[in-house]
């Protein structure tokens, strides 16, 4: 993703927060990217059931109940 589209509608009022944002973004250059664990990997559900239990836990978090 381009990063001009992240920070494109950002209005900055302290010019220290962009030196800040920069020294951000290069120390995160630095550093390696980290690989996911088998555990951190996405996954295609495709069990009915877990679907559903799935959805039922998300939807709860919204304070939503079927």
């Amino acid at each position: 993703m381009a990063t001009s589209s992240i920070i494109d509608n950002i209005r900055v009022n302290n010019p220290q927060v962009l030196v800040d944002y920069a020294d951000f973004l290069e120390k995160q250059a630095q550093e390696p990217i980290k690989k996911r664990s088998e555990n951190e990997r996405s996954v295609v559900i495709t069990d009915k059931e877990e679907t559903a239990a799935l959805m039922k836990k998300v939807l709860a978090r919204h304070g939503i109940q079927l």
